[in-house]
């Protein structure tokens, strides 16, 4: 999630409860490595269309606005994500491992933590 959060930052967030909305940053347990948790931010939600296409993300035919982004995002492709899923993707996308392009769509149930606030280092500190 750099630039945003970078290693050694302390974030405070609360248990997720609701409904996830598009630019929400959640906390969830990778589904393929027990204990390990991932920070990414919700991109796509249940039943919409995404296409990487020139670098850019597309929901449902439209290009999505994403001033948070560092870098391009490859592979260009298309999914689908099901009722009852979310689409995540890391900030920095060269670097990203671990969000929906590899893991395929995260089931809303499995989010466990929204991030509200970085605190750590004081002078980072801010709302995110």
């Amino acid at each position: 999630m750099r630039p945003l959060i970078e290693p050694g930052d302390w974030i405070v967030g609360r248990r997720w409860a609701g409904t996830p909305r598009r630019g929400d940053i959640v906390v969830f347990e990778h589904p393929a490595v027990s204990g390990r948790s991932l920070v990414k931010r919700v991109v796509g939600l249940p039943s919409e269309r995404i296409d990487i296409a020139r670098g850019y993300v597309h929901i449902n035919g439209v290009v999505v606005a994403e001033p948070w982004v560092a870098g391009t995002t490859t592979p260009e492709g298309t999914w689908w994500v099901p009722p009852g899923h979310v689409w995540v993707l890391g900030d920095n996308r060269p670097a990203s491992i671990g969000d929906s392009r590899h893991l395929g769509p995260i089931p809303t149930a499995t989010l466990q933590w929204k991030v509200l606030a970085r605190y750590w280092p004081a002078a980072r500190a801010a709302r995110l």
